[in-house]
Order: structure tokens, then C-alpha cells, then sequence
């Protein structure tokens, strides 16, 4: 039972996060998994897309969609910024409720109480409207063998590490994503690792390397142009 191989601890920043004892992975830094979402996929993400394009609406679609972290702060967002978001986010084995609520998101530094409940309580592969600003897709599924149903802005590329499940970040997943990306769509992940790099390069993508979350060197920015 995926549940069973998952535990809480505690990251620097006092947010918490999931282990996964099988993969011996975490679904966040331990320098801060609040902090660590922030900066990689909100701020380098969702608010410079909204910056570049100066728009109020965007599609986003979320690889690896975890504990709902992101989401749940992307939504935060988005009631700040008074912007629309069409969010669909995958994931192959969803985090039962029990764990979700367990990691007291809404705790965070986040206006809107409510939020995380939402999120963690939205049904499986149907659309939800959340908020006035916010709708929700969550698919249950493989991004391996799943079709996906864009155009999108934005994604969010947030699967596990290259060395834990490398066949997510392999070129054909990343044509697969790039292929339904609407012209200037960006691409965010915390990883910058050189292979990914070059796959994105070499699929027409144009590349930058901001610096990376709580200290790390570098994330990876792709635009589609």
C-alpha cells in the first residue's frame, strides 16, 4: 500500500514534507519544502510567466503532483494576483487524505485558510472549481502511458529526481509535454541537470538557469518560442 511507505518529517523552514521509504526520496528540499516551492515554482514559475505575457489567465500543468503543494500555493496566488488558472496536475499514486491533512498545510504563511482543504479534498479526474480564480483538474495516472490534454502556459515539472525515476525524464516525456505547450510557454523545474538541459535545447526550447531554491546553484526556465 503506497501510503504505508510514506512518512512525515519535518523541513528546515517548519513546513513538512513526505518521505518515500521504497525510492528513499523526499517530495521536498529538507532545507524547506514552503520556501523550496515558492521560489522554483510560484515566484521563477507562475509569476514570471504572468510578468513576461502581462495576462491574467493561464492553463498550468503540473508533472508530479505530490502532496499539492504547489497547487495549494499557486492558488494562494492566484487570489493575490486576481488571475485566472486552469490547473491539472498527474500523479500515479495519489497521497491518501489522512497523510495530506497530517501535514497541516494550512499553517502555512497563506491568507485563505481553506485552500489545502480544497485542494486535498478536490475528486480525482474531474474538473473543480475552487475558487472564483482557481479550477482544479487531478488526474490519477501514469504520465508514461497517460494522455494529456493541453494547450498549457505553464509546467511544472516536479517529478522525483532523475535518479529515482529516470524514465520521467527522458527525452520522448519531455516531446510529449513540449508538444502541448502553447507558443511562449515556459517549463520550471528545480533540477538543472545537464542531460535535461540539453534535451530541452535540442526539442527548441530556450533555456535559462536562475538561481535555484535555499542555496542551490541553479533551476532550469525553458521557453517556448
Amino acid at each position: 500500500m503506497e501510503g504505508s511507505l510514506l512518512h512525515i518529517y519535518p523541513t528546515n523552514d517548519g513546513s513538512l514534507s513526505l518521505h518515500h521509504t521504497s525510492l528513499d526520496e523526499t517530495y521536498h528540499s529538507r532545507l524547506g519544502a514552503y520556501k523550496e516551492s515558492m521560489h522554483v515554482f510560484v515566484k521563477e514559475g507562475f509569476q514570471r510567466w504572468l510578468t513576461k505575457n502581462e495576462k491574467n489567465e493561464i492553463s498550468i500543468f503540473e508533472l508530479g503532483f505530490g502532496t499539492g503543494l504547489n497547487a495549494i500555493l499557486t492558488c494562494h496566488e492566484s487570489l493575490q494576483l486576481r488571475s485566472q488558472v486552469n490547473y491539472h496536475g498527474i500523479e500515479k499514486f495519489p497521497v491518501p487524505n489522512k497523510l495530506l491533512n497530517a501535514l497541516n498545510y494550512k499553517e502555512l504563511p497563506i491568507a485563505n485558510k481553506e485552500i489545502p482543504n480544497l485542494v486535498n479534498a478536490a475528486p480525482w479526474n474531474i474538473w473543480t472549481k475552487l475558487t472564483p480564480n482557481f479550477s482544479l483538474f487531478k488526474q490519477q495516472g501514469d504520465m508514461l502511458e497517460e494522455q494529456i490534454s493541453g494547450p498549457f502556459d505553464l509546467v511544472y515539472f516536479d517529478a522525483f529526481a532523475p535518479s529515482k525515476q529516470p524514465a520521467l525524464w527522458k527525452y520522448d516525456i519531455l516531446k510529449k509535454l513540449i508538444n502541448q505547450m502553447k507558443t511562449n510557454a515556459m517549463l520550471v523545474s528545480y533540477s538543472a541537470m545537464g542531460q535535461f538541459k540539453r534535451d530541452l535545447k535540442s526539442l527548441g526550447l530556450e533555456v535559462i538557469n536562475p538561481p535555484g531554491a535555499l542555496g542551490k546553484r541553479e533551476m532550469t526556465v525553458a521557453i517556448k518560442h
